[in-house]
């Protein structure tokens, strides 16, 4: 069985993490702690509690933060068991939602007892004929019909493969806040590249671009052109995802991204951050791959 931790160190932990709004860092967790413990004692309560559900861990390792469920109940140790438990509400979440993402996070938020119960419709399935009723209404299905056809002229087979050369990679588990370049996704298309997306962008996925991108030779050049134009304006300054978004945006090419949450990867800033990549990282990608050393 497990080795598990005492409660009280467990509401321990809770409570610091609520001192910083419900969600934090272990560095911030450690400091907010009553009595300090190791490194390695910190880890492993923090893990305990993430695999019994008690917390939800967000980001890498690298970036990881804790943060308490929708609702959690806090044991009040000193109370009497017929004191009722302290409910804590978390801080929204930093991440950009669309509006409708919004509206069903709000929805699912509520307390069970305040949600409508939701069953089959037994009229719907008996009156059911296939390919005459529809679930979907002639709207949503125009749309989703939309969002999956190719956004350029019938073109000669093979065309299209080749031309998915251009791509980005997006990984969806990655530490909110200013810092990540973020990626935003709508129907499968890349609508915005920059660390801090409009508030009113409507997009279904988003995660931090990984910073390596793809493109085939028509895409570089256009590329290039975008970033010739940059120097040409004395705008050399600006973060190079500036030009790559302005080739998502203009729509000339056909791009696509790949999402690779859960594979290694490392931001590569420094000498060490190179050593690191070769050590540790490219090994793991060649067990991936396949590939022996």
């Amino acid at each position: 069985m497990p080795q598990q931790i005492k409660e009280q160190d467990a509401a321990a932990l809770v409570d610091a993490i609520r001192q910083h709004g419900g969600i934090a860092g272990q560095k911030e967790i450690a400091a907010s702690l009553p009595q300090p413990v190791s490194e390695r004692t910190l880890q492993f309560r923090l893990r305990r509690l993430v695999d019994d559900g008690r917390l939800v861990r967000e980001g890498a390792r690298r970036t990881a933060r804790y943060r308490l469920p929708a609702t959690y109940a806090v044991v009040d140790l000193s109370a009497s068991a017929e004191t009722p438990r302290k409910e804590i509400q978390p801080s929204a979440t930093a991440v950009p939602l669309s509006s409708a993402a919004t509206e069903i996070r709000n929805y699912v938020s509520q307390p069970l007892e305040k949600r409508r119960p939701v069953g089959y419709n037994r009229d719907f399935l008996d009156s059911y004929q296939p390919n005459v009723t529809f679930y979907l209404s002639a709207e949503d299905r125009a749309r989703l019909a939309s969002a999956g056809r190719p956004n350029f002229e019938a073109q000669a087979a093979g065309t299209y493969a080749k031309q998915v050369l251009n791509r980005l990679l997006i990984d969806r588990d990655f530490e909110a806040g200013d810092e990540p370049v973020k990626l935003c996704v709508r129907d499968g298309v890349p609508v915005e590249l920059r660390k801090q997306p409009a508030a009113n962008l409507e997009f279904d996925t988003i995660g931090e671009s990984v910073g390596f991108f793809r493109f085939d030779e028509a895409g570089a050049r256009r590329l290039a052109a975008l970033v010739e134009g940059y120097v040409a304006r004395d705008l050399a300054h600006m973060p190079h995802e500036e030009a790559v978004r302005d080739l998502l945006l203009e729509r000339s090419q056909i791009v696509e991204v790949t999402d690779v949450t859960g594979a290694p990867w490392i931001e590569i800033d420094f000498s060490a951050d190179v050593a690191r990549a070769t050590q540790e990282v490219l090994p793991q990608l060649q067990r991936l791959a396949g590939v022996d050393k």
